[in-house]
């Protein structure tokens, strides 16, 4: 081969690492971490990059010379760089990280096939040392129109899809991959027939993933209305909740005058002690309506103190620990999901066990918002709550309640943990609320 066409082939390789980490970077969430510097976050991937390219000029220019096969080297360095860029610098599902770059390796070997089989009827036109150029500007329009296919088609990284979805993803294209090595290093094999081939694996492959696709969407939208439902449910509860308060206030304030008639009673024959226990009961059925926590903010005052009636209820000891200022960057019915999800589970696991107890902790650090909430539980709940597993016995509600929760850290490209400790259970949450002003 000559030098001009390896500086080709190497324009070319150039050409795909460019359209390929585009692609990773549109169909998948930049990783943002403002713990990070700036400088920092915009330099590793460009050493990154830098490093992918030496890798693919080395293979280029120095080994192709030496070994007869370098083509599993090609194969190789590219799953390794393109993983690796989704892994490190992209968010997303990790299934997703893993299998959306397999899929472009797979898309980026079969691309030749068909770029083969046009390039083939312009080679007489081109001079030998320039015999590399036909086929790499095929094969480079052939996958640019297949990545714009793929962006037409993108799967959402921020929905957690069946496993089914991902193993077919895993599976398709390092079948192509194998087919397609197998292929090229075959001796004798018929040109044009390994080409054509590859044009049906890659007609093949491309269905797949509309289909996966197509059923990724339908699935997304199926979860939306399920959400939506929840959603729709926990507000009517809410309201139930609400309601009964104001109920209870209205109640009281119609029976105030049978209570002062009956304590002015008592105070006239002197009977004190009667009505000091007459007296504490009625205040204890105020007590128990009125806003026993006072955080600052409006909202957290409202859920917060609805599910402190509820713990008071069901005789679970809950105790807050709240400094946050009086308004927050987030819409407020996210905040009431977040926090009402996470205190249902909590009330859920206490209710089943002997001396319960809850600790909500919210507060700020720098430009995030942390959420603690710990809650005892005993031996037995202790893999359930690891495990995310639930005891109710509707467990899909369960999960929704989970993805409400998790869509709302993922918004705000945020941390959560779940740990025991002796025999606590740990939720701990921090959003990244720097650019939500």
């Amino acid at each position: 081969m000559t030098v001009i066409n390896h500086w080709i082939n190497f324009a070319s390789i150039l050409g795909e690492i460019i359209l390929c980490v585009l692609t990773i970077r549109i169909m998948l969430k930049r990783r943002l971490n403002s713990l990070i510097p700036e400088l920092l976050r915009h330099l590793a991937p460009a050493v990154f990059l830098t490093g992918y390219l030496s890798a693919m000029a080395f293979q280029e220019f120095c080994l192709s010379g030496r070994l007869i096969e370098t083509y599993w080297i090609y194969l190789a360095i590219h799953v390794l760089f393109m993983v690796g860029y989704a892994v490190l610098f992209c968010d997303g599902d990790i299934r997703l990280r893993l299998v959306l770059p397999l899929n472009l390796v797979s898309f980026l070997i079969l691309s030749r096939s068909p770029a083969s089989l046009i390039s083939g009827s312009f080679e007489r036109f081109f001079p030998e040392k320039l015999a590399q150029l036909p086929l790499q500007a095929c094969f480079l329009c052939i996958l640019a129109l297949i990545i714009i296919f793929l962006l037409f088609t993108k799967i959402d990284p921020e929905t957690d899809y069946p496993v089914s979805y991902y193993t077919v993803l895993f599976f398709a294209p390092v079948v192509s991959m194998a087919n397609s090595m197998l292929l090229y290093s075959a001796k004798g094999t018929n040109m044009r027939i390994s080409a054509a081939a590859g044009s049906l694996s890659l007609i093949f492959q491309l269905l797949i993933f509309y289909m996966i696709s197509q059923s990724s969407r339908e699935y997304q939208r199926r979860t939306r209305l399920e959400l939506i439902a929840h959603q729709q449910d926990y507000q009517n509860r809410y309201m139930t909740q609400l309601s009964d308060i104001v109920s209870g206030y209205h109640q009281i304030r119609h029976d105030m005058k049978n209570h002062i008639a009956v304590m002015d009673h008592l105070l006239s024959q002197e009977r004190y002690d009667d009505l000091r226990q007459y007296f504490y009961s009625v205040n204890q059925s105020v007590y128990e309506l009125d806003n026993q926590i006072e955080t600052g903010n409006e909202i957290l005052n409202e859920v917060i103190n609805i599910k402190y009636a509820a713990a008071q209820r069901a005789n679970i000891p809950i105790t807050f620990h709240i400094q946050v200022p009086h308004s927050l960057p987030v819409p407020d019915h996210l905040i009431c999901s977040l926090l009402s999800n996470l205190l249902d589970n909590a009330l859920e696991a206490s209710e089943q066990i002997r001396n319960p107890q809850i600790i909500v902790e919210m507060k700020m650090v720098k430009a995030y918002l942390s959420v603690t909430i710990k809650n005892r539980i005993e031996e037995w709940q202790k893999e359930s709550a690891i495990s995310k597993k639930t005891t109710k016995k509707d467990p899909h509600m369960h999960g929704l309640g989970t993805q409400i929760v998790n869509s709302i850290v993922a918004k705000y490209n945020g941390i959560q943990t779940n740990k025991v400790e002796n025999d606590i259970f740990i939720t701990s949450i921090m959003l990244d609320l720097s650019e939500c002003h």
